[in-house]
């Protein structure tokens, strides 16, 4: 769910304040609202906004920011425009936007509640925007202001559904978090149906307006002000007391014998004001309780209504989560069943390297017996040495492709392949051993010659050096400096004339030296095509590796594409439970509230019955004390008297009020 996929529906009037994009215009204009009025600060985002709004009646554009005072304020544009704000960032918005920054600030006009409130109602020819409206609001770091300007304008009153966008924590000066803003709406009459969490750090909030609650708080507001009343009312009778009081005092002395009835009618007065007082108390709370009671029942119905939705809804979250976990399961499956075919061809891969291994070691073992049978001849030693350690390091290096070879073999899905490659590795790796060992026969062979001559040449080759070190130390280094066989030999008739220059009895040694060096080029020869072969067949292992590359970046691919998969099913299945946890809150809330209901119900009910016979008793009264003045006018006239005026108009203004209420 995105942040624009849940749209208001009815005919109401929509007012989004902080709208900028017009993506989600689209979605708005297609309910059967009456009015849609646009509240944005950005200017050029107002502008396109009003461009679109042309000979549209239903469609207006305000450009402007709220506030509590009119005038200007700074708007800060940042390169991700719902970051927009009127308010400073604080740290924690660039730890959660690496990258933001600030594009404009741009100076937008500010309406007050007031000029809010006027802009609204004289928008042309809506003849002033009618409830139920239907809030949306997106003004990062200005929640508060916007909601308090709305409701000093007297536009919460007439907003029945609200739809905030706010962010989990602090991320602008002086801004309140998502749960601080929801206590303040709830504490205006709104309850949460709904959020959105798709983004976890900036939670969508859904309202709806709490009319039971509202209801309540009305309700102690008119029981305040019918204590308040009561209390007046409870002076007044005090007072009205003692001026009888004082009245029977007065007649003492000059009525004796009207003393009984005086005080007796004084006394009736003041049940009969108490009884007027009471009933009248009692039939304005009937009157309040019966209309709670019916404003409950309609809350209690429409919260009916809403669980039976709930549970629908729980359902189908019930049987998606049943799905889900259903899928995870044949994934697990098929992911164990593959793990057991790779182990499998791992097994097999390590069965042929390890023969590898052993050819390889016997191949290495003949060389490095070829090796020590070269050294006897001292200048051909360095260079039949170094071709052989270029062939040790092609050897190493088709080792080392050959061990990725396996290890990338080890990964693929089909081991068949696998094994043939190895079997073929392992072939000519054989091959190439046995040609090593008749290589080797035949080297024996020669170095047996070589070596008997290789004697000869050493003893003269003392005898030089002690008559010629510079000599020796120039053979010295063209032996050590020889890599490749041309520049070898290059350097090594380079030294041989400068050895014949310096000393001429030299000559015979080293034109025999230069048949030993022939001998090693040929061998050299050997060694480079030998060389040449274990490179062509490095580059084909290449290849192969090349291709099996490939196959194990495509393989790399699925598996990442499964475990995408998986993550996302893990996801979803974590969202589901989630959203099942916010369901099952919300049942445990309606039922609670519902539980609340009924016994507030009873509790009416039961104080209804406790006011039925006090009413009567109430209405018998006042009808036996109307019947007995009626009787005491007949009987008796007293005497014209400023007290018995009073107590006479007392009596009769008792009843007529008796004769009105019956």
């Amino acid at each position: 769910m995105t942040e624009h996929d849940k749209t208001p529906s009815g005919p109401r009037n929509v007012i989004h304040i902080g709208m900028g994009s017009s993506e989600r215009l689209v979605a708005l204009q297609d309910l059967d609202a009456g009015k849609l009025i646009l509240i944005e600060a950005e200017a050029a985002q107002a502008a396109t906004l009003a461009r679109q709004a042309v000979n549209r009646t239903e469609l207006h554009v305000i450009h402007a920011a709220i506030g509590p005072v009119d005038g200007a304020a700074k708007l800060q544009c940042w390169n991700l425009a719902r970051l927009n704000s009127l308010h400073e960032p604080t740290p924690l918005l660039h730890t959660l936007f690496p990258g933001l920054r600030l594009k404009d600030r741009q100076s937008v006009p500010v309406l007050t509640p007031d000029q809010l409130g006027a802009r609204i109602d004289e928008i042309e020819g809506t003849g002033g925007i009618a409830p139920p409206l239907h809030l949306i609001l997106e003004v990062p770091g200005h929640e508060l202001a916007t909601l308090q300007a709305w409701k000093a304008a007297d536009l919460l009153e007439r907003t029945d559904q609200i739809e905030l966008h706010a962010p989990e924590d602090i991320l602008y000066v002086g801004a309140l978090p998502r749960s601080d803003l929801e206590d303040w709406l709830v504490a205006e009459g709104f309850s949460v149906t709904s959020q959105d969490t798709e983004d976890p750090d900036w939670t969508i909030l859904h309202l709806r307006i709490d009319r039971t609650v509202r209801a309540l708080s009305r309700a102690e507001v008119r029981i305040a002000e019918l204590t308040a009343l009561s209390t007046t009312r409870d002076a007044a009778l005090k007072a009205a007391e003692d001026r009888a009081t004082r009245f029977e005092k007065a007649l003492v002395d000059a009525k004796a014998a009207a003393e009984t009835q005086a005080k007796a009618l004084t006394e009736r007065n003041t049940a009969l004001k108490a009884s007027e007082d009471r009933a009248t108390t009692f039939e304005k709370a009937l009157a309040e309780t019966k209309a709670a009671a019916e404003t409950q029942a309609k809350a209690l119905a429409e919260r009916d209504t809403a669980l039976k939705a709930s549970e629908d809804r729980a359902a189908t979250f019930e049987k998606a989560l049943a799905e889900a976990k259903a899928a995870a399961e044949i994934q697990a499956k098929a992911l164990a069943e593959r793990d057991a075919t790779l182990k499998a061809s791992a097994d097999r891969a390590a069965t042929f390297e390890k023969a590898l291994a052993d050819a390889k070691a016997k191949a290495e073992t003949q060389a490095k017996a070829l090796a020590e049978r070269d050294t006897a001849l001292k200048a051909s030693e360095d260079r039949a040495a170094t071709f052989e350690k270029e062939l040790a390091d092609a050897k190493a290096a088709a080792e080392i492709q050959a061990k990725a070879l396996a290890e990338r073999d080890a990964t693929l899905k089909a081991s068949e392949d696998r094994a043939a490659t190895f079997e073929k590795a392992l072939a000519e790796t054989k091959a190439a051993a046995e040609t090593q060992t008749k290589a080797l026969a035949e080297r024996n062979a020669t170095l047996k010659a070589s070596e008997d001559r290789a004697t000869t040449f050493e003893k003269e080759l003392a005898d030089a050096k002690a008559k010629a070190e510079t000599h020796a130390k120039a053979l010295a280094e063209r032996d050590t400096a020889l890599k490749a066989s041309e520049d070898r030999a290059a350097t090594f008739e380079k030294a041989l004339t400068e050895a014949k220059a310096k000393a001429e009895t030299q000559a015979k040694a080293l034109a025999e030296r230069d048949t030993a060096l022939k001998a090693s080029e040929g061998r050299a020869t050997t060694f480079e095509k030998a060389l040449a072969d274990a490179k062509a067949k490095t580059e084909a292992k290449e290849k192969s590796l090349a291709a099996l590359r490939d196959r194990n970046a495509q393989l790399a691919d699925d598996v990442q594409r499964s475990l995408f998969d998986q993550r996302k099913l893990a996801q979803d299945l974590g969202f589901a439970v989630r959203v099942q946890e916010r369901l099952d809150t919300d049942l445990r809330d309606l039922r609670g509230q519902y539980t609340q209901l009924l016994t507030t119900k009873q509790q009416q009910e039961n104080l209804l019955r406790q006011l039925t016979p006090r009413l009567q008793r109430a209405a018998e009264e006042l009808q036996a004390l109307s019947v007995g003045t009626s009787t005491t006018s007949q009987i008796r006239k007293p005497v014209a008297d400023p007290a018995s005026i009073e107590a006479t108009s007392k009596r009769s203004g008792g009843s007529q009020r008796s004769k009105r209420k019956g």
